[in-house]
């Protein structure tokens, strides 16, 4: 069936972006984080969804049910009651990654609090979302076997509610820093780019509306078996495509280092010197510091056109502009302010 080949190349892509990234933040820029661990937690918690898929597919997942015997019938459920809980943490701890990540970009205090409020909101839904799709039918048995006395509350209505609060959360960590990526003082191309990476997570909305679409053709039908397959996978397409999503921004310096020839030359001549410990240890809860003291890979040049040149301090350190995204500056024009400068001497291999 389709649900295994879909499956196996989709948690292979997400292993290796996961991959490049830790490469990119432990062994390029030696500065790994919170948003970092977070997302490796979700692929693991990606590769127990995929082992629970397996299982589900050997019991005949996305056969018409008139097909599988009532044993077949009763495994699928019983993978179909783990794989949901699955599902929904695989999600939730990767926009637990994109929150911190923000966190280490945006550095006003008003954006902050926004995101620590968001961190908490989607801590709490994604613990109902886990507890409350493994707590639906008690005792938990009767999700899979109806004979045994039960009190079940509605399926339907647990999924369509956990569907509408994925989708909300996508948007929003979507839009979110849509409003500083605007205000940026930086060239047009650059601002543009750096809007288009962001923006990818719309490609996690999309399949987020396609598989409730498929939910709906699910709890419509009597044939379960038949449409969970669709169900299931694209419930898997959307953890892995999130996942990858998650992980885009912070490749630049992997893009420098792989393809020079991107990106301006005083880009790629400030990252002559890959060795340099940065300010932000692994285990420190640096995220949640003021000041936003790490730009988190996201950075451009001070003069990115090509009729620009590059400055130089007097020990050899590129000049760059850091995207420290520091809105009140932004917005009160302290570019103008001579006790204020947003050049800040880069860090060589940063």
């Amino acid at each position: 069936m389709y649900v295994l080949p879909v499956s196996i190349t989709f948690v292979s892509v997400s292993t290796i972006v996961v991959a490049l990234r830790l490469f990119t933040r432990f062994r390029l820029v030696y500065a790994p984080g919170w948003d970092d661990w977070f997302l490796l937690f979700a692929l693991l918690t990606d590769y127990a969804f995929f082992a629970v898929l397996v299982a589900e597919n050997s019991h005949g997942l996305g056969k018409p049910q008139a097909t599988l015997s009532p044993s077949e019938n009763r495994s699928q459920l019983k993978m179909l009651w783990i794989s949901i809980p699955l599902y929904n943490l695989t999600l939730n701890l990767t926009k637990i990654s994109m929150v911190l990540l923000y966190l280490r970009l945006f550095a006003t205090k008003t954006y902050r609090i926004i995101l620590i409020t968001l961190l908490i909101l989607i801590t709490i839904s994604g613990i109902w979302m886990v507890l409350g799709t493994l707590l639906v039918c008690i005792p938990v048995q009767a999700f899979w076997d109806r004979t045994i006395e039960h009190t079940c509350l509605s399926r339907a209505l647990i999924w369509f509610l956990n569907a509408a609060l994925q989708i909300a959360g996508d948007l929003i960590l979507v839009i979110l820093p849509m409003p500083p990526l605007i205000r940026l003082r930086i060239p047009l191309r650059q601002k543009v780019g750096l809007v288009v990476i962001f923006a990818l997570g719309l490609f996690v909305c999309t399949t987020s509306v396609v598989r409730l679409y498929t939910l709906i053709m699910l709890v419509r039908t009597t044939d379960r078996s038949r449409y969970n397959g669709l169900v299931a996978t694209w419930s898997f397409v959307e953890c892995n495509v999130a996942i990858v999503c998650a992980s885009l921004p912070t490749f630049r310096q992997l893009i420098i280092r792989t393809f020079p020839r991107i990106l301006p030359s005083c880009a790629r001549n400030s990252h002559s010197s890959p060795k340099k410990q940065l300010h932000d240890p692994v285990m420190t809860w640096e995220p949640f510091r003021g000041g936003g003291s790490y730009s988190a890979d996201v950075s451009v040049d001070r003069d990115a056109d090509s009729n620009s040149r590059c400055h130089t301090s007097a020990d050899g350190i590129q000049v760059v502009r850091e995207l420290r995204w520091d809105l009140s500056s932004a917005a009160s024009g302290s570019e103008n302010d001579p006790n204020h400068s947003t050049d800040l001497p880069r860090e060589p291999g940063l």
